[in-house]
């Protein structure tokens, strides 16, 4: 009995990643992203954080 939920287990945390102690993310091959996408994607983000939020806040 052991033997067979072993394996299941084993495949959870290969699809899911680690369990609460670690943190689980989805790498840029993963989700297809090319290198290219990622660089712009970068840099967008970088000038949001030097413009501050786009979105306004209430007074």
């Amino acid at each position: 009995r052991v033997q067979w939920r072993r394996p299941q287990v084993e495949w959870r945390r290969r699809r899911w990643g680690p369990g609460p102690g670690g943190a689980s993310m989805a790498g840029s091959e993963e989700l297809g992203l090319r290198e290219d996408t990622l660089r712009v994607l970068a840099a967008f983000l970088r000038r949001g954080e030097a413009a501050g939020s786009p979105v306004p806040t209430p007074p």
